[in-house]
């Protein structure tokens, strides 16, 4: 099974509410979208790097599941829940959380600890020195190994692993479990042998000094005063079709919905607009660019000063203009100055890099946001993983009217098909 079709079973509970994964193991990213209880039988969650599981509903628990970032993974966020009060039970984590409460920050705890060859038939002491996020348990589950103390605070500690006496060619290897509200664990290999090269007492593990926590962990909160909100709705395929959807009036909670189209007099006024992006979290640092296509009747760019973005600020009638102060990254368009011969204005987002490990899976929360003078409009992006590029928003021509299309349409290949799909030529690096 694929993680598409296993995504197929999450997006689906039972009548009880309850979501059964098979065993295995399963590359994400995994998203949950509904209130449910996710019970694994031998199943693990993986991901090279990025988030692996991210929560965006109330209510949800998961249960008897491991998720697990597989590369460098003290500073990854393997689990991010838009709900602190995610249920747990039995569940196995390698890497960071975001949003879990209790459980965020740094755990410098290790995966693997191997002494190697120690002397027989006397007692030996290994010792760690951890750094937890939270009060943790630590349980042994060697036979004849014990641990002390028990409980750690939060912080940094030093435990001793004390090992019984072993008789000669005496093989240990098995697990001891750090018990918060998730379950970390540490594998142990040893053996007793005559020939022993490690002495009792030596330190095999100091936790490092914290790296640089998640980018952007907190509210982005711009100069205006506008905070997103933290509960993403729930989320659509990003490259799903979209049910074209025409109305003069936003939802009730001011949001758009992929494929809406409204006018743009009726929700924002006839003034200037601004567009920015927003976004509640980063799992790692992205530097995310906007670019502003403007386009004929056909939907092509008449020439390269058809692109408004970091390199070319401006277009040559001054309507549609981009600026960035360092914090806020805006889109200023005076659709009444528009020529006519630009029919589409299509806004874009994307990451610079070219690195397809940094994608919009590591965005978390992210809005546009439509500002003319006090009246605004939001469209969430949600639903984006493996994406480098996105589509968020379209304004067209009916006429005498601009209309706003919400899009969402997401590029997984970054920035070069898009802009050759409306005829600019990107050269090779």
């Amino acid at each position: 099974m694929d993680n598409v079709n296993l995504q197929r079973i999450i997006d689906s509970p039972d009548s009880s509410g309850t979501v059964k994964l098979p065993a295995g193991e399963f590359e994400g990213p995994f998203v949950v979208s509904r209130p449910c209880t996710i019970v694994g039988s031998n199943t693990t969650l993986w991901r090279k790097s990025g988030t692996v599981a991210e929560i965006r509903s109330r209510g949800v628990c998961l249960k008897n599941v491991q998720i697990e970032v597989t590369g460098d993974c003290e500073n990854e966020v393997a689990l991010h829940s838009l709900d602190p009060a995610v249920g747990t039970e039995n569940t196995v984590i390698y890497g960071r959380t975001l949003g879990v409460s209790g459980e965020d920050g740094f755990w410098g705890i290790p995966k693997v600890i191997s002494p190697g060859k120690i002397a027989p038939d006397c007692p030996f002491e290994i010792i760690i020195e951890i750094e937890t996020a939270a009060q943790t348990d630590i349980v042994s589950n060697i036979v004849g190994l014990s641990v002390s103390p028990r409980t750690v605070p939060a912080g940094r500690s030093e435990v001793k692993l004390i090992v019984e006496p072993l008789s000669e060619g005496t093989v240990i290897y098995g697990d001891i479990e750090f018990r918060s509200k998730l379950v970390r664990r540490t594998y142990l290999s040893l053996s007793a042998d005559t020939e022993a090269v490690s002495r009792s007492g030596e330190k095999l593990y100091t936790a490092p000094v914290e790296r640089a926590e998640p980018a952007q962990n907190t509210p982005v909160t711009p100069r205006t005063g506008y905070v997103p909100q933290r509960m993403a709705p729930q989320p659509a395929a990003a490259n799903a079709p979209a049910a074209a959807q025409t109305s003069s009036v936003l939802p009730d909670n001011g949001r758009l919905i992929r494929g809406q189209r409204v006018n743009v007099a009726d929700i924002l006024g006839d003034g200037e607009i601004t567009a920015e992006l927003f976004y509640t979290s980063m799992d790692t640092k992205l530097d995310i660019d906007t670019y502003t296509f403007l386009l004929n009747e056909e939907k092509m760019a008449e020439n390269d000063e058809s692109l408004i973005f970091f390199g070319n600020e401006r277009s040559s009638d001054g309507s549609v203009f981009y600026t960035d102060d360092g914090q806020h990254r805006l889109i200023h368009l005076d659709l009444k100055r528009v020529p006519r011969s630009v029919q589409f204005i299509s806004i874009a987002f994307s990451i610079y890099g070219g690195d397809p490990q940094n994608n919009f899976s590591k965005l978390h929360g992210a809005v546009v946001v439509f500002r003319c003078n006090d009246k605004t409009a939001e469209f969430p992006l949600d639903g984006l993983f493996a994406e480098t590029t996105v589509v968020a928003a379209e304004l067209y021509r009916r006429g005498d009217i601009w209309k706003l299309s919400a899009v969402g349409q997401g590029y997984r290949r970054g920035l070069k098909p898009l802009c050759e799909s409306f005829g600019l030529v990107i050269m090779d690096s």
